[in-house]
């Protein structure tokens, strides 16, 4: 398992779920999102993600790195993750 797929929260509906949709972080402006791993579809929050609204095209956002939990925890997105947590 990578690193930034224990950050998962679902699976991606518009890749018929053969994508983690993952919690993730903007390297340029360290901005925390969320996106599908597969297809590369976007969203501002897990809450987002779960009501199915804010959805943004692949260029939203630059490109990312995956966040500490700490960063996760602090926004209040940890209770978003399935499966396995960070070590």
């Amino acid at each position: 398992m990578r690193k930034i797929d224990k950050y998962r929260i679902g699976l991606c509906p518009f890749c018929d779920e053969q994508g983690l949709v993952i919690i993730v972080k903007e390297k340029q402006t360290k901005i925390l999102y969320v996106s599908c791993d597969e297809c590369e579809t976007q969203w501002c929050t897990p809450d987002e993600f779960i009501s199915g609204n804010c959805l943004h095209s692949i260029n939203t956002f630059g490109l990312y790195e995956s966040p500490t939990f700490d960063e996760i925890k602090e926004k209040g997105w940890d209770k978003y993750i399935v499966g396995n947590l960070p070590e």
